[in-house]
């Protein structure tokens, strides 16, 4: 990615429809890995590439790639983002496009993946957030640039960097047709990607080139929307002072933070699981920014979601209980469940989940039925919790209270049947 960056075009990748065959006359070099002339439902990977190619300036050397992740019915799937995204980085694409992503949190782990060993390689992806407002891969998975034409309440509370942007264009000429443009965070995205590209065209060719740095100027001088990540980014630890490699450092521990060189430029960025002084954690943030992550600051955000009410369950809620604590079979068994076609993403009360892409939620905010919050957001299926057996919760609302040291995973999947069954038919429960 990084050899010979200064020495040639901007290239930017657009994963989106095949390209329909139409004579249009593009400003800048245009490469079409494949391109079709099969009548397609909508030509929205025309109208990106058109607007990414008509808002940058002639003059400026850019390449775009138009790389069909997508069927002409806008349809796709997992391996072929994943594809196009390594396909990127071997071809030294150094922006990557997206108006396109999954809700399914099975996809997580290998959309994360991909996207982080494109961005280490020095890449920048900018990706349309969903226009539901559901948590969508790769738009929030940080430091990924997620777009949105409009403010979004889910957007507010998780999810990477993010830019509102809702100056698009009505109209755009392809081929000497005008085709009416809708609003969208797919167009957004387009638009802010040739934004990009112009104002920062020669910082992004620059051999020393970061993400890290680059991100935290443009929080600056644009304004992200504040936001908490849910999860954590992929971390690449290296002891070599001569690698290159970025890597993320994880403080679980308030006096190890006392023998930290955190001046050495191989650090990414920090994760702080937990409690510091105001003091030093204001010096961390000023020093790394946006990849400063504050556990307490997502617990704040947490607590405030604590605050929404609802009067019953809208999604099954599951409570699995452990005789001992055992990650690697959660993590089994969130693997399991995902396997078995089901959105989901298991909570416990302890911050180390988070390493494993899980979610960390304190019992005290379960009593404000922040579980409905986490179904909407993250398009869940259903709601599991996992503690202690030894910690009494009084909580009422449980839709399946279980010892999991019980089950073998074949039964646990029958019971979730079971509940999904009675579900639907009663409604919830109250």
């Amino acid at each position: 990615m990084r050899q010979e960056r200064e020495d040639r075009p901007l290239r930017i990748g657009v994963l989106d429809t095949p390209i329909m065959n139409c004579p249009n006359k593009f400003s800048h070099f245009v490469s079409v890995k494949r391109i079709s002339s099969e009548e397609a439902d909508s030509l929205h990977g025309n109208i990106c590439v058109a607007l990414i190619d008509q808002l940058i300036e002639k003059d400026l050397k850019v390449e775009i790639y138009c790389v069909p992740v997508l069927d002409k019915h806008g349809c796709g799937n997992l391996e072929k983002i994943i594809e196009a995204i390594n396909w990127c980085s071997e071809n030294h694409i150094n922006v990557i496009n997206m108006s396109l992503g999954s809700i399914s949190m099975k996809d997580y782990g290998p959309i994360k993946k991909a996207v982080v060993s494109y961005l280490h390689g020095g890449g920048l992806v900018i990706a349309a957030k969903n226009n539901t407002g559901k948590y969508s891969l790769p738009a929030d998975i940080f430091p990924v640039i997620g777009v949105s034409c409009q403010h979004s309440l889910f957007h507010i509370w998780f999810g990477g960097p993010e830019i509102i942007w809702d100056d698009i264009p009505t109209e755009l000429r392809i081929a000497g047709i005008n085709h009416r443009i809708i609003k969208s965070n797919s167009y957004a995205a387009a638009v802010v990607t040739s934004y990009i590209a112009k104002k920062y065209y020669k910082y992004i060719l620059r051999e020393e080139f970061s993400v890290k740095q680059f991100i935290n100027i443009i929080e600056e001088e644009k304004c992200f929307r504040e936001s908490v990540q849910p999860f954590l980014p992929e971390y690449i630890v290296s002891k070599k002072s001569s690698c290159k490699t970025a890597y993320t450092l994880i403080i679980m521990q308030k006096d190890v933070a006392k023998t930290i060189n955190f001046i050495d430029n191989r650090i990414y960025n920090i994760i702080l699981l937990c409690k510091m002084e105001n003091t030093k954690r204001a010096q961390l943030r000023k020093v790394f920014g946006s990849f400063f992550w504050d556990i307490s600051e997502y617990e704040k955000k947490l607590h405030m979601l604590g605050c929404i009410k609802s009067a019953k369950n809208e999604y099954p809620c599951i409570h699995l209980q452990l005789e001992k604590w055992d990650m690697k079979l959660l993590v089994e068994l969130q693997k399991f469940m995902q396997n078995k076609g089901y959105n989901v993403k298991i909570c416990i009360p302890y911050s180390e989940g988070l390493l494993y892409e899980m979610f960390y939620v304190p019992i005290s905010l379960l009593k404000g039925n922040v579980c409905n919050f986490f179904c909407r957001t993250f398009n869940l299926d259903m709601f599991v919790f996992v503690d202690f057996e030894k910690k009494k919760n009084k909580i009422d609302f449980w839709d399946l209270n279980i010892s999991i040291e019980f089950l073998s995973m074949e039964k646990f999947s029958d019971i979730i049947k079971k509940i999904e069954e009675s579900f639907i038919i009663v409604g919830g429960n109250g």
